[in-house]
């Protein structure tokens, strides 16, 4: 389950099932068990004033809930699960989700609150990204919203997205998992070609003459480490190499490099871009089906969150093809 901040009871230890009955704090959004609550009678992050209300469950509560009726001024629904909270709180007691900053900030507080460092993060109901409303923006992020949301706020506020390590990592992968689909397999073609060349530079370019100096210099291929001698042959050998074979020799470790820098401009585009491909989404979803209908919800569970099984067999797939080509490559360029 993804809605609350910590995935276990902090008195009894169990994780959190979706039919618990759980209460988060609305000053630290620590989850809990409403039964450890009420045995402890305070929040297990005590070092706070606030605590939070572990009596009987209201009638509209908890992660799956949400508000029929208009919110009265003295309430603030959440966004993401729809519990209606107190106006002054700084997590939604029904699932954790950090709110923007309150009257009370000066006071300390245990947890993480991305309001308390940033200004320009505000998760109200009624804080809308351009003209899409958030709770479309969290249905449609669906998992890991406590990183996305500031993420998305930061850019609707004119700044910089950050560098996304999922995308670095995992590259095309990471986009088919966050259902960008087009965007993901334009990252996996590049990718491909650039790794395919990177072992055609090695096998074709690199290793012929690599093997031919260490062959000039009495050194087995097989040695891993060289003496201070072995090293001084290699170096009289590599200095009667012409400008064009010091070129193939460092030509796949270019081509590397490349392949880096490549991901790492991803990287830091993919915050913007999927944060631009959601709210393409959440219009197009809206002008179809109209807002808040069961065909909305629908389209939004289908079109947002993420495809796991997806992402993750086109990264196993990838790397498996390149382990493959690597060994074929090998192979057709060991000497008979």
């Amino acid at each position: 389950m993804a809605f609350y901040r910590n995935p276990n009871c902090p008195y009894c230890g169990e994780a959190f099932t979706d039919t618990d009955d759980v209460v988060s704090c609305p000053e630290c959004g620590t989850a809990h068990h409403r039964a450890c609550g009420q045995a402890h009678g305070e929040c297990a992050m005590i070092n706070h004033p606030g605590q939070p209300d572990f009596g009987p469950p209201a009638a509209v509560a908890g992660p799956a809930a949400a508000p029929k009726a208009e919110p009265t001024a003295e309430e603030n629904p959440c966004p993401r699960c729809g519990y209606r909270n107190r106006p002054d709180v700084r997590f939604c007691s029904g699932c954790g989700m950090p709110f923007a900053a309150s009257a009370h900030d000066d006071q300390p507080t245990v947890g993480f609150d991305p309001a308390q460092f940033d200004p320009s993060i505000n998760f109200s109901a009624n804080s809308d990204f351009e003209d899409v409303p958030s709770i479309d923006m969290t249905r449609l992020v669906d998992t890991n919203t406590l990183y996305y949301l500031p993420v998305f706020s930061r850019l609707r506020a004119g700044r910089r997205g950050g560098l996304n390590i999922a995308a670095l990592l995992f590259g095309g992968g990471w986009f088919l998992y966050r259902k960008q689909y087009a965007r993901g397999i334009f990252v996996l073609i590049v990718q491909f070609l650039l790794r395919a060349l990177e072992l055609f530079c090695y096998y074709t370019l690199y290793n012929p003459i690599f093997t031919q100096i260490m062959n000039a210099a009495g050194i087995p291929l097989n040695t891993t480490v060289l003496t201070n001698e072995q090293n001084a042959l290699l170096m009289a050998q590599l200095e009667k190499l012409t400008s064009t074979q010091l070129l193939s020799l460092v030509t796949p470790t270019l081509v590397g490099l490349i392949s880096f820098i490549f991901l790492l401009v991803i990287a830091f585009k993919a915050n913007n871009w999927y944060y631009r491909d959601l709210l393409d989404k959440a219009r197009r979803i809206r002008s179809q089906h109209g807002a808040d209908s069961d065909a909305t919800l629908v389209e939004e569970s289908r079109q947002g969150g993420v495809s796991l099984p997806l992402g993750a067999a086109v990264f196993v797939g990838f790397n498996l093809v390149m382990t493959i080509a690597d060994f074929v490559w090998m192979y057709l360029s060991t000497p008979k």
